[in-house]
């Protein structure tokens, strides 16, 4: 793996994490638009926290056009998916040159939050729930002419096996991206 601080991307990534420092050296910019005349910037906004942009403006380096993210920036950007465009200006004119989707995941170290997926969560509660019926359950009751019915040990388990093979799904997305198999044992005869 390369060092990125001292080598940076030739495009932007599909994801990388708030906390980070991100480089990307564009050199397929320069040649149409030479930076001795034209300013490229990098202009994003997050699909789920409207509010939340990310502007960069590109440094020269050499016949090239460098977006840096300092690590202090990126600390503070949402965890979301941006939608983003590269633009050139020459002070007068601007054109839009490159446009895409960039995914900024959580900062680890400085997340509180419960790391665990939706289906994790629902899966561990439900589990939780079907230990508690092995012990006593009502499965309704009514008080002051309201009431109020639980839901059966076959619907419990029912959702959980849902949110299990949602977690196990979640879990080979995961290994596969970190470049493991799948989990999945492929048997092979000859």
């Amino acid at each position: 793996m390369a060092n990125i601080l001292t080598e940076p991307l030739s495009d932007f990534p599909e994801e990388f994490r708030a906390g980070d420092t991100l480089k990307v050296k564009r050199s397929d910019i320069g040649t149409d638009y030479p930076n001795s005349t034209y300013t490229a910037k990098f202009e994003a906004r997050s699909l789920t926290h409207h509010s939340s942009t990310i502007s960069i403006t590109a440094t020269a380096d050499g016949s090239d056009y460098l977006f840096t993210f300092p690590a202090t920036a990126t600390a503070n950007y949402h965890t979301s998916e941006y939608t983003f465009i590269i633009t050139v200006d020459d002070g007068t004119d601007r054109a839009t040159i490159d446009e895409g989707t960039i995914r900024v995941l959580r900062n680890i170290p400085s997340d509180n939050n419960d790391q665990r997926s939706h289906a994790q969560l629902m899966l561990n509660k439900l589990e939780t729930l079907l230990q508690g019926k092995a012990d006593s359950d009502v499965a309704n009751y009514s008080i002051n002419n309201r009431s109020l019915t639980k839901m059966s040990p076959d619907e419990l388990l029912k959702w959980r096996d849902y949110y299990k093979a949602e977690v196990l799904r979640e879990k080979r997305v995961e290994r596969a991206k970190s470049g493991q198999g799948s989990g999945n044992r492929i048997l092979v005869g000859f």
